[in-house]
């Protein structure tokens, strides 16, 4: 995925919002379960890796106009979205619990 950027949804969790590597086709992945922002990977629930290049720190023109879509078609209101999440703040959040540090 190119020119991506990460939305948090309240009920859903962590997404990709950017375009295919192979052509300009703007997506929408399923619920991130794995990123490593150093190697350029997350991996979504449905299985898929994506390869991660030029990211965006917030949705460019065309990512907004798929987000306005997504949200109009599964009735996902604003405030149930974070926008420009970090690839970081992603990784940390989604440490297994097992490996977590006590606080």
């Amino acid at each position: 995925m190119r020119r991506w950027t990460i939305i948090r949804h309240r009920v859903t969790g962590y997404r990709l919002v950017g375009l295919d590597i192979g052509g300009d086709i703007p997506r929408i992945s399923s619920p991130v379960v794995e990123i490593d922002p150093d190697a350029g990977t997350a991996r979504t629930e449905s299985g898929r890796l994506y390869r991660l290049k030029d990211h965006l720190a917030a949705p460019g023109p065309l990512q907004q106009l798929l987000l306005k879509h997504w949200q109009s078609q599964f009735g996902v209101p604003d405030e149930d979205l974070e926008l420009g999440v970090a690839p970081d703040d992603v990784a940390l959040d989604l440490v297994p619990a097992a490996n977590a540090r006590p606080s």
